[in-house]
């Protein structure tokens, strides 16, 4: 049974990130999106699913990277966040606020 809730959860992971490719949308979107789905879900150890420290609080980490062969790369990130519902939201904000990536070692 619960096979079939991570499963299910997958699929519309999945679905959420294609619709927004099949719409014209860009790839930020569509990780986005599809992480947005895992993280409300109880079912993953991310955001809402979260692992609580030794302390009893939830410390939640994403990062996102996006970048094409030649041109500069852009990543974005956030550590030990405790008051967002969506790690993957800010990680993709602080993205197009942060240091341009030009290497990745």
């Amino acid at each position: 049974a619960q096979e079939q809730e991570y499963h299910a959860t997958l699929e519309r992971s999945l679905r959420a990130g294609a619709a927004i490719l099949e719409a014209g949308g860009a790839s930020e979107e569509a990780v986005e999106a599809a992480v947005e789905v895992m993280e409300d879900s109880p079912l993953f150890n991310c955001a809402h699913g979260s692992s609580v420290t030794m302390g009893g609080q939830v410390e939640m980490d994403a990062a996102m990277m996006s970048g094409r062969s030649g041109a500069p790369t852009r990543a974005g990130a956030v550590s030990s966040a405790t008051r967002v519902r969506n790690p993957i939201k800010a990680a993709r904000i602080s993205q197009y606020r942060g240091v341009k990536v030009h290497g990745v070692v």
